[in-house]
């Protein structure tokens, strides 16, 4: 991992000029901003399959956005905040693409793979969605750049990719963009705060973000379990309430998706150490008025398929049932999400079964 390191500082030497500011932005104070490095040009050595006109034809035939372009010229913000909701709530968090692809496949699926799984509303895990959104935001003239996230107990740094988006409000402004999480942050989120941000309440979690002095934002959803001190994962809150941590941004750190890419690899083909949260099958969308979570393990009592029913506005680990046949398995993921074939599911669930002692599941 050192020399990967060492080859990702390689690919950032070189700068981008700054693109011209959004129209409809006003001119304001300079805000608070939490520690970056050097410069956030961060040269992009792998260029993204898609097109402005595939970027707009995305908008607006899977994702229902009408006059995509006159949305950005007059509300850049709200743009921002539709475009992320829409992404989390109708494009699923999912490994079920890459979980069906052939047992024996060599490497990690490439940018077109994900984008084709994207356009035809198959959604994906953060890699997929973010690295595509990035592009998709950069194409319409927001400026962006990626930075890495780790779950607590990754094995490996930068395993999440996530979003930063720069002058959206103001000049040096910062946001954080989020389109591919297993959680839900339904808009941009301001980093304008110094030590924590207001509360945030999306579908049944509620988020609050955390600062850290050498570059680090933290993401943490509300602990609610009663004698809970504050540890390594668990923080307090000024007003004495706790939060656990979600994911670790390393803010000070910029990423080009080439790491992303290199880092894919390497984990496809390690994976021991695949983050914790991808080593079971997994899907985590929205239908009507419910959030669903279904991750597909066997249990170690044996044979038995589990999927996680998460409702929302409800406590998660409130909402459970197990499903014990792989074909009422596949028959309720097919039901939620009917945008994914049933062979696709099929294969996906198989695999989970052939390769449960490699994934750890």
């Amino acid at each position: 991992m050192r020399r990967l390191e060492q080859q990702t500082r390689l690919l950032t030497k070189r700068r981008l000029k700054p693109s011209n500011r959004l129209p409809g932005l006003k001119e304001s104070a300079p805000v608070i901003q939490p520690c970056i490095s050097h410069t956030t040009e961060v040269t992009e050595e792998i260029s993204y399959p898609l097109t402005k006109a595939e970027a707009l034809t995305f908008l607006q035939k899977v994702l229902k956005i009408d006059n995509p372009e006159a949305f950005v010229e007059n509300d850049p913000v709200g743009f921002v905040d539709d475009y992320v909701h829409r992404m989390c709530t109708m494009l699923p968090f999912t490994n079920i693409p890459e979980r069906s692809r052939r047992i024996d496949a060599e490497g990690a699926p490439s940018f077109r793979d994900c984008k084709e799984a994207i356009f035809q509303g198959h959604g994906g895990y953060c890699q997929n969605k973010n690295i595509f959104s990035k592009a998709l935001l950069d194409l319409l003239g927001y400026k962006t750049f990626h930075v890495g996230g780790n779950n607590p107990g990754d094995e490996l740094f930068d395993t999440h990719a996530a979003i930063i988006m720069r002058d959206l409000c103001s000049p040096g402004g910062l946001h954080l963009i989020e389109s591919g999480t297993r959680g839900p942050i339904f808009r941009a989120i301001p980093l304008d705060f110094e030590e924590e941000s207001p509360a945030y309440q999306f579908s049944f979690m509620t988020s609050k973000f955390f600062r850290r002095s050498h570059g680090r934002l933290l993401w943490c959803a509300l602990h609610e379990t009663n004698g809970t001190e504050p540890s390594e994962y668990v923080l307090k809150s000024k007003d004495g309430s706790l939060w656990k941590t979600q994911l670790t941004y390393r803010l000070e750190n910029p990423k080009p998706r080439a790491w992303f890419a290199k880092t894919a690899n390497f984990r496809y083909g390690m994976p021991g150490v695949m983050p914790v949260a991808h080593q079971i099958t997994f899907v985590y969308g929205y239908k009507e008025d419910h959030h669903y979570g279904m991750t597909i393990r066997r249990n170690t009592r044996g044979m038995k398929w589990i999927a996680a029913l998460i409702v929302r506005d409800e406590d998660p680990a409130k909402c459970m049932e197990e499903i014990f046949t792989k074909e009422e398995l596949v028959d309720r993921i097919v039901e939620v999400f009917p945008q994914f074939p049933r062979k696709m599911v099929e294969r996906a669930v198989k695999n989970t079964e052939h390769g449960g002692n490699l994934y750890k599941i």
